[in-house]
């Protein structure tokens, strides 16, 4: 068992409790899975959850004690009893578990995170990342589904940006489109569209005024399989 405090009769009855620091973080990183790295020159904390760490607040640490010692009191082994809620009493009085370099070192000593931990990491706290990362998976999407790339030289999406077509049938065509390319070139939100064609040089050069919308703000993750029901019919 992990050592976290030693209690002292301090006279009149009263006790005292010292808390060991050194006790209190192998107890948050051994047994309650927290641990501390750096990406992208920033520091988080992070707790393992089935095997994968997320980014968590210096506070569940201190919540993750909490109920540690309210779950397991009586199996803490002191050197002198002391109830619960003098300990706890003491606990909140010195707050031993702090957001300081002591923790964050002791924390992140030996740890290494793996490359698809870090992935996942950064697709939540680096939005940048996310659509970085949402665009090259939309891109390599359309090009293994032999979508065709041009532009919307016309108007019937957002004139002059990028566009993906591909016929599935005759005079039927799906178009992905990013409406807002002009402002944000790196963006990754694609709208999915459906237009009726009587061939592949009506479809690039008359304009459309009410094209089929199919889902604006297409997800490949959660809409693929409305894509897949399409291509089915």
């Amino acid at each position: 068992m992990i050592k976290i405090a030693d209690v002292f009769e301090s006279g009149k009855g009263k006790k005292k409790v010292k808390f060991f620091h050194l006790g209190l973080y192998d107890l948050l990183r051994e047994k309650l899975g927290f641990r501390y790295t750096k990406i992208n020159k920033r520091g988080y904390y992070l707790k393992d959850n089935d095997g994968i760490y997320k980014v968590v607040d210096f506070h569940e640490l201190k919540d993750s004690i909490v109920n540690f010692i309210k779950k397991d009191f009586d199996t803490i082994n002191f050197n002198i009893p002391i109830n619960y809620i003098d300990f706890m009493n003491e606990f909140y009085r010195q707050m031993p578990i702090k957001n300081g370099n002591f923790a964050r070192e002791y924390l992140c000593e030996n740890f290494v995170l793996s490359d698809e931990n870090k992935h996942l990491i950064l697709l939540e706290i680096d939005v940048k990342y996310l659509h970085n990362f949402s665009k090259s998976e939309m891109m390599k999407f359309l090009n293994d589904q032999g979508f065709i790339e041009t532009t919307d030289k016309v108007g019937s999406f957002v004139k002059d940006c990028p566009l993906y077509y591909k016929k599935i049938s005759s005079g039927k065509y799906l178009i992905f489109q990013m409406p807002f390319y002009k402002i944000n070139a790196s963006q990754s939100y694609f709208d999915f569209f459906c237009i009726s064609a009587k061939s592949e040089k009506e479809f690039l050069l008359r304009k459309y005024d009410n094209p089929e919308v199919i889902k604006y703000g297409f997800n490949l993750k959660s809409d693929f399989n409305l894509y897949e029901n399409i291509i089915r019919k």
